[in-house]
């Protein structure tokens, strides 16, 4: 009885110590987490009325990049066509309700041509992680629903410890924010400070427009 007790007494002050260095370890990175967003009856109606949604699955890890790209080049290329036949050449309407996913599939689809060659609308749900370089990327209108979730990771990562650092991750983190802060028109130094130097980042509408990530938005 005398060892269970002490074994119990163990494997609680063991957890104890963990969980303290847990949270010694993350009081670096503010949190900067909102509550889950929640889209209206009337937003996602307006989500539902695009050719392409770039939705949960898209960015997914072990998807096909194949299969993404089939996705967004069949509606692209009948509006295309479409557009040949009448002699008018419509915008594509695109809508995100992503929170990101794999890096890998956005690098394999983030220069096929429509992109270069279409005019693309946008109405923004959620656009997370690897799903905000993309809509910042591809998105020549930026159109934000009501509680629009927008947000950009940091650069590092934290480990139980309390140390963080990981030089491929920034390396990583630097190209994408190079390249959306070329589309925006901002200095690449203080976009980098802005959307990955303190934690997670989550944009209101204030900063939204502030930093050109949105050019409209939709009222109830």
């Amino acid at each position: 009885m005398k060892k269970l007790i002490k074994q119990t007494v163990t494997v609680f002050m063991t957890l104890l110590v963990l969980g303290c260095a847990l949270k010694v370890g993350y009081k670096h990175l503010p949190n900067t987490r909102k509550t889950h967003y929640v889209l209206s009856d009337k937003s996602l109606r307006i989500i539902n009325d695009h050719d392409i949604i770039i939705d949960t699955t898209f960015f997914r890890e072990g998807g096909s990049a194949e299969y993404v790209i089939t996705r967004q080049l069949m509606p692209a290329t009948i509006a295309a066509k479409l557009g040949e036949v009448t002699g008018e050449h419509k915008p594509i309407k695109v809508a995100f309700m992503s929170h990101g996913g794999s890096v890998e599939i956005f690098e394999a689809i983030k220069d096929i041509p429509f992109i270069k060659n279409a005019y693309i609308i946008c109405t923004i749900g959620a656009a997370e992680s690897i799903a905000f370089t993309y809509m910042i990327h591809i998105c020549d209108e930026r159109i934000m629903l009501p509680n629009a979730q927008v947000m950009t990771h940091t650069a590092y990562y934290m480990t139980p410890s309390g140390s963080f650092r990981d030089d491929d991750t920034k390396r990583v983190s630097i190209i994408q924010s190079d390249l959306e802060a070329k589309t925006l028109g901002l200095d690449k130094d203080v976009w980098y400070q802005v959307s990955r130097g303190n934690g997670d980042k989550y944009y209101d509408i204030k900063e939204m427009q502030k930093y050109k990530i949105s050019t409209g938005t939709i009222k109830e």
